[in-house]
């Protein structure tokens, strides 16, 4: 307790390194991240591969699949998607520029006319896909709409990302090639069958009494199969130990402050013995004049007025002597509770 003692003087110093360690740790992250609030932190979501995601072109992009999610999809659903796609694209974007891997206009073209070949807005009259529709509409809603019509320009580029990974995928699939014998195992798997006849004896039928497992045995399994019996440390513990046993000079302030408590219920004791005895005799001569005012209230030389203010000023003595003689006794036994004796009521 005593080197508790000496903790507690010096928290203010303590206190004072643990801020500067605290604000030095603060410092090297600020200065690592370019400042405070750096410009890269406030436009860039991420980098992946060295290649920025722009905070401004995110959030679009999540406002744009939320609308397409409709009321039922939340905002953290349509962050979550983009943030997989914007993965995706960037890292298959760089395997692409590394291959020369590129999309023909007509490729693009071929899958815009798949993906919008059930649109009534682009079909004619037979019910075919028209291509003049189709630039109609672009032309339509670039001049009146620019809103719809950067929405037209994200579909073609998510088209066109989807020709490359098509492409991609397809260069991938015709990379792969299985040799002779390899089909040759596959065939036998799928094919070859063998008939077998066999007998078990399951180990819990054979009675224990019919077999004598010395440790001696056990001993020597063990031991030949160690490495299947160690077991990695789980727990690393290391620990300080602090005494809290009371030192002499806490036992002598112990001590002191209990005798100067001792001092002060003696002292109550007799404060509340003097204030008893006091309200004893107020009280009598209070019955004494209570007992004038009512025969002069009796005879008529006291008014109603007089005769109350007389008979309450005994019942207010009384309850004061009441509470004099109940505070006498608690004080009384808080002393001798510290004689040693329990206090009952």
């Amino acid at each position: 307790m005593a080197i508790l003692n000496n903790i507690r003087k010096r928290g203010v110093f303590l206190i004072i390194i643990i801020a500067l360690a605290l604000f030095s740790f603060i410092l090297a992250d600020v200065i690592r991240n370019g400042g405070f609030a750096s410009e890269k932190s406030q436009t860039t979501v991420a980098v992946v591969n060295g290649e920025e995601i722009g905070r401004e072109s995110f959030m679009q992009q999540v406002e744009s699949t939320q609308r397409t999610l409709g009321p039922n999809g939340t905002t953290g659903q349509a962050m979550n998607r983009v943030w997989d796609n914007e993965i995706r694209n960037i890292l298959l974007s760089q395997e692409f520029e590394k291959l020369g891997l590129s999309a023909e206009k007509s490729q693009i073209n071929n899958a815009l006319r798949l993906n919008l070949a059930t649109n009534q807005t682009f079909l004619n009259d037979a019910g075919v896909f028209d291509e003049g529709k189709l630039q109609e509409y672009i032309a339509s809603i670039k001049a009146s709409n620019p809103t719809a019509y950067q929405q037209w320009l994200d579909f073609e580029k998510s088209t066109e990302q989807g020709v490359l990974q098509n492409s991609y995928y397809t260069m991938i699939q015709g990379g792969l090639r299985s040799t002779l014998a390899e089909g040759e195992l596959e065939y036998r798997f799928e094919n070859d069958k063998v008939n077998l006849q066999y007998v078990q004896i399951p180990y819990s039928k054979i009675a224990d009494e019919d077999v004598t497992v010395s440790d001696e045995d056990i001993r020597s399994y063990v031991k030949s199969h160690a490495d299947e019996f160690e077991v990695d440390p789980k727990v690393d513990i290391q620990y300080v130990s602090f005494m809290e046993a009371p030192s002499d000079e806490d036992i002598q302030d112990t001590k002191n402050n209990l005798y100067s408590l001792i001092q002060k219920s003696y002292a109550d004791a007799l404060a509340a013995l003097k204030k008893f005895r006091a309200t004893e005799k107020a009280l009598i001569s209070m019955e004494e004049s209570f007992k004038y005012t009512e025969k002069k209230f009796e005879v008529g030389l006291v008014n109603t007025v007089d005769y109350n203010t007389s008979k309450n000023q005994l019942t207010m003595t009384q309850s004061e002597l009441l509470q004099a003689k109940y505070d006498f006794i608690f004080k009384t036994k808080i002393l001798n509770f510290y004689k040693g004796e329990a206090i009952t009521l």
